[in-house]
């Protein structure tokens, strides 16, 4: 581990934790250095408000981000989890959840959605920025001055969806040709024979 805490003021809510034999060297150098000149100024933390669309894909609202940030996202860790900085804002549903101390709100469930293909052909925030964290879960390094502002929407995607996608369409058209093909073949057949059936009469 990086350093023991032992604090009063360390809760769940609004801490992570990051274990030496989780992270790379570069990753541990990255930690400490953040650890140094932004935890170490006190900024507060951006205001976050999420919306589960489905289990592949979540939409996220920042608010205030003032300065760099570590966006924790309690599903099991995955290189497959990507973050996107979305360009036009996302209309949430209603709030259902408030949770205490930490400045996060949960929206309520929004419906699938088939164009999340779409992610395939999307840039995701750099893997370098993509942690594990708390021991299994997902955590990005998000910079408000590489988004540009202090309010903004991400989405987090579970990738090989999209392969899943991918391969739907395929099959598909595949299945499409094949059908295609037999039918016109049948007929073809069918108009070879309707020939013959004249000369014999």
């Amino acid at each position: 581990m990086l350093q023991v805490v032992t604090s009063d003021n360390f809760t769940v809510g609004d801490s992570a934790l990051f274990l030496s034999n989780d992270l790379d060297q570069e990753q541990i150098q990255f930690i400490k250095e953040y650890n140094k000149t932004v935890l170490s100024k006190g900024d507060n933390a951006p205001k976050i408000t999420f919306q589960k669309i489905n289990p592949t894909r979540y939409e996220v609202r920042v608010e205030n981000a003032t300065s760099p940030f570590f966006l924790v996202f309690s599903e099991s860790y995955h290189p497959g989890w990507k973050v996107y900085i979305e360009s036009k804002p996302f209309q949430f549903n209603e709030i259902i959840v408030e949770y205490d101390n930490t400045g996060v709100k949960e929206a309520r469930q929004g419906m699938i959605t088939p164009g999340d293909i779409y992610y395939f052909f999307k840039q995701a925030i750099a893997e370098d920025r993509h942690f594990l964290v708390n021991g299994y879960a997902n955590a990005w390094y998000i910079d408000p001055k590489e988004v540009g502002k202090e309010d903004f929407t991400l989405t987090l995607y579970f990738l090989p969806q999209s392969y899943f996608y991918i391969g739907l369409i395929i099959s598909g058209l595949a299945f499409l040709g094949c059908v295609g093909y037999l039918a016109f073949d049948w007929k073809r057949r069918r108009g070879a024979r309707e020939p013959n059936k004249a000369t014999e009469s």
